[in-house]
């Protein structure tokens, strides 16, 4: 397919395994991870292993959720319904550009991370022109939204969210972890014109569109962005949240 042959010729090497690398750099041999804004909670099954406990969180039950005895309903706030310190590593895939309180979410993303823990998330590059294109959809009503997505794409209507953009540039994200007590360690963006799959030929035009961005402004012509963050080993942040009423997680894992 041309189209293909473009992209690997203007990006080589650049596709979703820098996420999934990303995560088994940190993942740990026995420990807890959560995905957070889990969807169906299948993300992180490659990495089920006899010691290491893994949670979903989300604001709603996915029609398709499996493993649900380790999935657990975020708090109408959006407060992750885990004690403090619980994670050795939290992952979130798509879930940062529908942010409306950065600090807030970082805060409580930091809470509970272990010190020394790692937060690994894959979201849009808010420079790029397809979230200013989300954003123009966007001053429609939302249903009309997750129609288009669904017609172009397949997705389905539970699986399109509103977006925002307010943690999506290394800018906005050091801002809003330093007082979480989160220090930005990785950042790395790469080209996908994988929501013009629908057309070859728009396909095309996009890489090469992608590719010219690239020479006159770098990251400019790249959609997605894999960000890693790890909470300090010591000063933790004050959040200022009360700890949600829930067992021990171990316990929880135990009797699940």
């Amino acid at each position: 397919m041309a189209s293909i042959s473009i992209n690997q010729r203007l990006f080589p090497d650049e596709s979703y395994h820098l996420f999934l690398n990303e995560i088994e750099r940190h993942m740990p041999p026995e420990g807890a991870v959560l995905d957070l804004g889990c969807g169906d909670n299948r993300m992180l099954a490659p990495w089920l292993a006899p010691r290491r406990q893994m949670w979903g969180v989300d604001f709603h039950k996915h029609p398709a959720l499996v493993d649900p005895a380790c999935f657990r309903l975020l708090e109408p706030d959006g407060t992750i319904p885990f004690d403090d310190n619980s994670f050795d590593v939290i992952i979130s895939r798509w879930v940062l550009e529908h942010v409306t309180h950065p600090e807030r979410f970082l805060a409580d993303v930091a809470r509970v991370l272990r010190p020394g823990g790692v937060f690994v998330s894959l979201t849009v590059n808010a420079k790029h022109y397809v979230s200013w294109l989300a954003r123009l959809f966007h001053l429609a009503p939302h249903s009309w939204t997750q129609t288009l997505i669904h017609r172009l794409l397949g997705r389905p209507h539970e699986d399109t969210f509103t977006t925002y953009y307010r943690l999506n540039s290394l800018e906005r994200m050091d801002r809003a972890a330093r007082p979480a007590g989160l220090d930005v360690m990785h950042s790395r963006f790469y080209a996908s014109q994988e929501y013009f799959a629908f057309s070859k030929s728009i396909y095309s035009l996009a890489a090469f569109v992608d590719g010219t961005l690239e020479m006159a402004w770098p990251t400019l012509g790249k959609m997605y962005w894999v960000v890693s963050l790890r909470k300090r080993r010591s000063n933790p942040a004050k959040t200022g949240h009360a700890k949600p009423r829930r067992k021990d997680l171990m316990t929880d894992v135990q009797a699940a």
